[in-house]
């Protein structure tokens, strides 16, 4: 995985809540996440996506049909 874009900061990720689009995510942090991960699976649609900065900090997004449903990060200020 690499940077894909300005770096993004804590106080961005804090303002990610569960039940946001994919859309109302990009919108808070300027850019596209890198797909990870995507299962479908009975009627059920899940992806993984990841933002990193150039120092290696990042956010993983879990989206559950379409919206988030859960996130971590790594080292971000």
């Amino acid at each position: 995985v690499e940077p894909n874009g300005k770096d993004i900061s804590m106080a961005q990720f804090e303002k990610i809540e569960a039940g946001m689009s994919y859309d109302d995510v990009k919108g808070i942090l300027g850019r596209d996440g890198l797909l990870m991960s995507e299962v479908s699976l009975m009627g059920h649609d899940a992806k993984i996506f990841v933002w990193m900065n150039k120092a290696g900090a990042n956010m993983n997004i879990s989206f559950s049909n379409g919206n988030v449903d859960s996130k971590t990060q790594t080292g971000l200020k």
